[in-house]
């Protein structure tokens, strides 16, 4: 018996306990480096994440879109800082760079609603005034500028709203007061006189409505002389016509184009009233423009950024 028993275990061949061992353990060691590897790059890619939207890192990037041009952009950004990092940057600061962005963005009706309720301060205040000037309010362009130039102690910003007002005051031809001259205006007598031989030359619509009962003289009144000239050829024309036809007993002919006539005559009378109006336009547009290449405001704009934006914090 035990024989065969000895016989039965020695025909099994038992493995080696160390060749058992050591495959698990040389398996497990890299299998803990890679996931420790694995934790590391988790780590840092989160940490690089965090990290890409810290307070400097959007700060910084909403400066470069800025210099870029890319204002609506810079404007997200702007609200991602103030939303993720409250206070980070001054109420002045953020305040300031969100209406120059709003501005040079030329979203100019939003920067009333921006700052409705509230105090803009001194910096904010010529942005707002600004963009009074570019919606053509000239009367809330004014008081916001007198308003802000009475409490302003800074010098330059003082400067800036005198010559805001000195510039609502030559577009709105409101540059006297009592009879004499007013004060901001008194460093700018040459562009005074500019604005008044451009103004003597405006055309008055009334009296182009009036001449276009002579066809074509509204219009010539009015600087337009080639469409004055077509104006009294067509009209001269038609009237003809129907006078022709209604002598040589044409009836229907002479109904048509005395309708014709009628129609290009009144056309004629109220296209001299609206050419003159576009006449008086182009001139004021000339005067204003004159006003702030002579006074200076679009520089200004950027330096307010410049001093009291976010590029002035230093972080």
């Amino acid at each position: 018996m035990e024989e065969q028993i000895t016989s039965l275990l020695s025909g099994l061949h038992f493995a080696d306990p160390d060749r058992q061992i050591r495959p698990a353990k040389t398996g497990l060691i890299p299998a803990l480096i890679l996931s420790f590897l694995f934790l590391a790059i988790s780590i840092h890619a989160a940490s690089d994440q965090t990290d890409n939207y810290s307070p400097e890192k959007i700060l910084l990037f909403t400066g470069y879109l800025v210099e870029k041009g890319e204002y609506y952009r810079a404007w997200t950004e702007l609200r991602r800082l103030e939303s993720y990092y409250p206070g980070y940057i001054s109420r002045e600061n953020f305040d300031v760079t969100a209406l120059y962005l709003m501005y040079k963005g030329k979203r100019y009706a939003e920067i009333p609603e921006f700052v409705s309720g509230k105090d803009a301060g001194c910096a904010a205040g010529i942005i707002v005034t600004d963009s009074f000037i570019m919606l053509g309010d000239y009367n809330s362009g004014f008081s916001y500028a007198e308003k802000y130039s009475a409490v302003c102690s800074d010098d330059m910003l003082s400067e800036f709203y005198s010559r805001r007002k000195a510039y609502i005051s030559i577009a709105t031809g409101d540059i006297y007061k009592d009879g004499i001259l007013k004060p901001e205006l008194s460093g700018y007598r040459e562009l005074i006189q500019y604005r008044d031989r451009m103004h003597d030359t405006r055309k008055s619509p009334a009296l182009a409505a009036l001449l276009g009962v002579f066809p074509g003289a509204g219009y010539i009144y009015s600087g337009d002389e080639g469409t004055g000239f077509v104006a009294m050829t067509v009209i001269a024309v038609f009237g003809a016509v129907t006078y022709g036809s209604y002598e040589n007993g044409i009836e229907p002919l002479a109904i048509l184009s005395g309708a014709v006539t009628l129609f290009f005559y009144g056309g004629n009378i109220a296209g001299g009233y609206l050419e003159a109006k576009k006449y008086n336009t182009v001139i004021d547009h000339m005067i204003e423009k004159k006003a702030r290449s002579v006074l200076a405001l679009d520089n200004d704009i950027d330096r307010i950024y410049i001093r009291f934006g976010i590029s002035s914090n230093g972080k």
